[in-house]
This record gives C-alpha cells, sequence and structure tokens, in this order.
C-alpha cells in the first residue's frame, strides 16, 4: 500500500475509536474544512471544483476533503469521467454547528479560526444573495441587527434562545423537505445565520440606537 494510502488508513482507523463530538471537532479545526463542509452542505461537489470557487490549491483542497470523509463529515456520491480521469463528487453528512460546551474544548486559536470561517462563508452568502437582487426579491425578507447591553442572565439567556432557533429552525426545514417530497413544489433556498457575540467594548453605535 502506499504511503498516503497508508497514511489515510490510519487516520479513519482512528477516527473510528473516537467519539462522535470529538471527531467532529478535529474535522472542523480548520477554516478550510469550514468552508468545503458548508459549501457541500449546499449542493454535491468535487475538490477541483471547490478548489476553483474558493481560490485554493487543488491539492490542499483534496487533502482536507480526505479528512473530512475520514472523520465521517462528508461521503462520496457519484463520479464522472474528465480528460483521462475520475471526478470524485461528494456531499455533507453533517452541518456546522458547535455546542458551547464543545467549543470550550478548543484553544482559542481554533476558535478564532472556527469563528473566521463562519463569518466569512455568512457574508459570501448574503453579498452574493444582495448581487443577484434574492436577498430583496421577497417583501417578507428578515434582517435583523440588535446591538444591546446585558448582564450575565441575559448572555445565558441568549444563548438559550439561540439554541432555540436553531431546534425550531431544523424541525422546519425536516417538515418542509417533507411537504416537498409529496407536492413538488419548487423549493426555495434560505439562508439563516444566527449570531450573538460579545461586542468591542465602545463600539461605536448606530445613529438612532
Amino acid at each position: 500500500m502506499p504511503p498516503k494510502a497508508k497514511l489515510r488508513s490510519r487516520t479513519a482507523q482512528k477516527s473510528k475509536r473516537e467519539s462522535p463530538d470529538t471527531r467532529y471537532i478535529k474535522a472542523v479545526a480548520h477554516p478550510l474544512r469550514q468552508e468545503i463542509l458548508s459549501a457541500l452542505n449546499e449542493r454535491e461537489a468535487s475538490p477541483k471544483e471547490l478548489s476553483d470557487q474558493l481560490g485554493e490549491n487543488l491539492s490542499q483542497v483534496s487533502y482536507h476533503f480526505r479528512v473530512l470523509r475520514d472523520y465521517e463529515c462528508i461521503e462520496m456520491v457519484r463520479t464522472e469521467p474528465r480528460r483521462g480521469a475520475t471526478e470524485h463528487y461528494y456531499k455533507a453528512t453533517s452541518s456546522i454547528h458547535l455546542e458551547a460546551e464543545e467549543l470550550a474544548k478548543l484553544p482559542p486559536s481554533v476558535r478564532s479560526g472556527i469563528s473566521g470561517a463562519f463569518l466569512r462563508i455568512a457574508i459570501a452568502d448574503a453579498t452574493e444573495a444582495l448581487a443577484s437582487g434574492a436577498l430583496d426579491a421577497r417583501e417578507d425578507r428578515n434582517l435583523t441587527h440588535i446591538p444591546m447591553d446585558v448582564d450575565e442572565e441575559g448572555w445565558r439567556e441568549l444563548g438559550e434562545l439561540g439554541a432555540e432557533v436553531l431546534e425550531r429552525a431544523m424541525a422546519i426545514k425536516a417538515a418542509s423537505i417533507d411537504r416537498l417530497l409529496e407536492s413538488g413544489e419548487e423549493k426555495v433556498p434560505v439562508t439563516l445565520n444566527v449570531m450573538a457575540y460579545e461586542a468591542k467594548p465602545g463600539r461605536a453605535r448606530v445613529r438612532g440606537q
């Protein structure tokens, strides 16, 4: 077996012995893997496609695909012939979400990398929607930005609220999938971003607040 194949095999075998939470934390510990996982939650793609989309070296993207596959965050769904070679297409089997307890296990530098990747993905997605006209296509679209001051209890309550929103959103998604399969109705692509973070002290307030 070639050395690289042996290395991949050892990584996969080691990941099998770890808990699902540990595997997931290690899988998303690199910002590029977060971007790949986010893209594969939206559609099937190959390392070559995402290499071009993200502007990253193909060998690096392919390496992170292998890591995500070994940690069971993505799976191959099909192959296509491309100029004498075979292109492998993958889809995500999990989304990017870490509970506070999981984030607490990570060093600050890794947490910062995860937050940075999340913001890049969110900003790029919103910018694309704005440029295409999709963001304001519906009059009832929802954009909310609320700077506020709270105490420690308020901070904890905001965290609980975020968890409730996520749980409700996943229920809405599941019910929508069932209805779409039955009705054949055209699906509506939607992005939901939920953020609550401690702001920089002395932040500038938007006029009128």
